[in-house]
């Protein structure tokens, strides 16, 4: 009994980690979507260019897709979740100085917070 409880809880969180990697790819792909949109009153947009607001969209997808292929094989796709990792580490920093010098309003520094509810469910 206790080995099949174990394997029942391994492929519930498989399952678990797919689903999240699955959303985190969609996410992305919203956010790559939603910078290239035209500027409106109250819009995200940030980057001064359309180049850095290109590359910014560029990353973003790049990300949702390891995201995605992270999502449909776990095991074969650890260093991309260690990148992901990396790279959400790295962004929160970089909003995080902004908005501590003043650079960025609070509101568009809450932009990250789907990202980090994502890496909260990794720990």
């Amino acid at each position: 009994m206790p080995g099949e409880a174990m394997i029942f809880a391994a492929a519930f969180r498989a399952k678990y980690y797919r689903l999240m990697f699955l959303r985190a790819a969609l996410w992305n792909a919203l956010a790559a979507v939603a910078v290239l949109l035209p500027v409106n009153k109250g819009s995200l947009r940030a980057a001064p260019d359309a180049v850095g607001q290109e590359l910014l969209a560029a990353c973003l997808a790049t990300f949702g897709l390891g995201y995605y292929w992270v999502s449909r094989d776990l095991s074969k796709n650890r260093d991309l979740v260690t990148l992901g990792v990396i790279g959400k580490l790295l962004v929160f920093v970089v909003f995080f100085g902004h908005l501590l010098l003043g650079k960025i309003t609070l509101r568009f520094g809450a932009s990250i917070a789907g990202g980090l509810a994502f890496w909260d469910a990794l720990s």
